[in-house]
């Protein structure tokens, strides 16, 4: 078993136990999540491509079924940050997501709860699913992602129910979700995170007129601006803009707002996160940006791309995993030369692997909309 380290790696469980060192609640906030992941990621991967191929959502109720068992331990964890957890999940999947952030972790673990719930109309359970990720935000409260994830379900539980139950007054739960969304400091860091950083999900519809202005000019330079048809999802996006009851559900509903509403995350993955590794305060991406203009204009058919690359995205990680461990070991990262790398099962060729600065890049031809899966690690 694995825990979160000081300097965003993993390392095992058993290292701290024998060190008799307590864990504290942060590194089990972040273990947690972490897990979670891994035993969703198989659900995740699914359901933005088969919303895309028109597939209704029993297919992916019945896969969250199958987890369920495993999300209540979490969720009894979760109420517990500082128990000595000894859930057990598939251990190929851990090692394939296991320097994944937790923000993110924490955001598909809360949008597949909150969005079932919602599904099946049980609104006091999508809001639970919230709150009990509130209840761990304060160890988590220095990784600015989790925010971007807290605001990612909000906003699903929103437009899944009815668009003004979590916006207005008068109509909050009780809860601390209240006193975050009244926040304004709070609400201006999750949009800049989101923008600047190309958080996953729909935190980009908290975007004033000015952002999404210069959106749009970047948009046009790039020849990928809306047309006359989409102008509506820009204009229902705008922070200034509150539909009346009901009105937003009805709009989601249509097939290009069901692809608007779940593949933003699933391009974000595949062209780059979690696996697109980067330092410290990454460049601005132009990731956001393409998937924006992507996700507002689906293309069915490339739903079909995003399952041919996965055994190579999980190829690369779980390399990348093992080089880090070398590294661990002998102090620096292997020879490219002469170290020999596992087979890339997208083309039977080795993984090419490459030095670079402090860290490597691993290169797969595997492709999604013509963006290789490539993983990329430096400090």
């Amino acid at each position: 078993m694995e825990a979160w380290s000081e300097d965003g790696g993993a390392i095992d469980i058993s290292e701290y136990r024998a060190m008799q060192q307590p864990i504290d609640p942060e590194q089990n906030a972040a273990r947690l999540y972490r897990r979670a992941f891994a035993v969703l990621q198989e659900f995740t991967l699914k359901q933005g491509e088969l919303i895309l191929q028109g597939t209704d959502d029993d297919f992916m109720r019945s896969m969250l079924a199958d987890h369920a068992a495993t999300m209540a331990d979490i969720r009894r964890a979760a109420r517990r940050p500082a128990c000595d957890w000894e859930i057990e999940y598939p251990s190929g999947l851990v090692t394939v997501l296991s320097y994944a952030s937790p923000g993110r972790l924490a955001a598909e673990l809360l949008r597949a709860e909150a969005r079932f719930s919602a599904l099946d109309g049980d609104r006091m359970a999508a809001v639970e699913s919230l709150e009990d990720g509130l209840l761990l935000a304060r160890h988590l409260s220095r990784d600015r992602s989790w925010w971007c994830a807290m605001v990612d379900a909000m906003i699903t539980i929103e437009l899944l129910q009815d668009v003004e139950s979590l916006f207005t007054r008068d109509a909050m739960p009780p809860s601390q979700i209240a006193l975050l969304l009244e926040d304004r400091e709070w609400r201006e860091d999750v949009r800049q995170a989101s923008l600047f950083e190309g958080m996953n999900g729909l935190s980009h519809i908290w975007l004033d007129a000015a952002a999404w202005q210069s959106l749009e000019d970047r948009l046009k330079e790039q020849g990928q601006w809306l047309d006359a048809s989409q102008q509506t999802v820009r204009d229902l996006t705008l922070n200034t803009t509150r539909p009346k009851r009901g009105e937003l559900f009805d709009w989601r509903m249509e097939q290009q707002i069901v692809a608007f509403l779940n593949v933003v995350q699933q391009r974000a993955e595949w062209c780059g996160q979690p696996y697109h590794e980067v330092a410290e305060n990454p460049p601005d991406p132009p990731l956001l940006i393409d998937t924006l203009a992507w996700s507002l204009a689906p293309d069915p058919e490339r739903a079909v791309s995003f399952s041919n690359c996965a055994a190579s995205m999980s190829a690369l990680a779980c390399l990348a995993f093992e080089l880090r461990g070398y590294k661990s070991e002998h102090g620096e990262y292997p020879d490219p030369a002469t170290y020999k790398t596992p087979i890339d099962p997208y083309d039977g060729r080795p993984i090419r692997y490459e030095r670079m600065g402090d860290g490597f890049v691993l290169r797969s031809d595997a492709e999604v909309d013509g963006t290789n899966a490539n993983w990329r690690w430096e400090r």
